[in-house]
Order: structure tokens, then sequence, then C-alpha cells
């Protein structure tokens, strides 16, 4: 799996499957910058193919009910996600379910936006 900082390419995203990772913010005066991964690539089997859409879709609907704080939603689709893309994002599910936890938990800032901040 390679990782995009910033914007992806057109020219990658129509040949890519390009899925939205974190918003990280590096320090109080820098914008926030959104990390892409991309997934696949050569190789896909046709029941792989007939999976990626709405592996996708869920993803994409993960990532928007992470920023809504729908924390039991983000869970279960993140369960339905794990192993799919041929493992590739299973990482990144597990590093955001252990934040999920800790955010129902109550160890969520006041001003929570989702944007991941590193400083």
């Amino acid at each position: 799996m390679q990782i995009i900082f910033g914007d992806p390419p057109e020219e990658l995203v129509e040949k890519y499957v390009v899925l939205e990772l974190d918003t990280i913010k590096y320090s109080e005066d820098a914008d926030p910058i959104t990390a892409y991964c991309v997934v696949g690539g050569e190789h896909v089997t046709l029941e792989e193919m007939s999976e990626i859409k709405q592996n996708c879709d869920t993803h994409r609907a993960l990532i928007m009910n992470y920023y809504k704080k729908n924390w039991e939603f983000c869970i279960q689709a993140i369960e339905a996600l794990r192993g799919k893309f041929r493992g590739e994002l299973d990482s990144f599910y597990d590093v955001l379910e252990s934040r999920i936890r800790d955010y129902k938990n109550g160890k969520i800032e006041s001003e929570w936006d989702g944007i991941l901040r590193k400083f």
C-alpha cells in the first residue's frame, strides 16, 4: 500500500483505488494534511473486483461517520472491512478502532473535529 499526503493526482485516482485515511495537523500554525492510501493495483482477481465498490463505499462511510462521531457505525464498519483490500488496511483499521474505543471512553478533546493533532 502506498501512502500519499495531500490531494492525490487525478491520473492516480482514475487508475487505482484511492481511499482517505486520516487528516493530520503537525503544528498549531500548519494547515491540516489529509493522508490517502493507494490499494490493490496489479493482479486483482474477478472476485476481488466484484467486492471493491462495496468495500470502498463502506470505507468512505466509515470515514464520514468517524467525523460525525458515530462510533457504533465505525466499529461495525471496521469489523466488516478487516481482511478486505487484501488486508492492506488492517493495521489502519486496528489503530482507528483503538482510537475510537478511547473516544467512547471519554478520552476525546472537547473541540474534537476529527483532525489528528501531532503536536
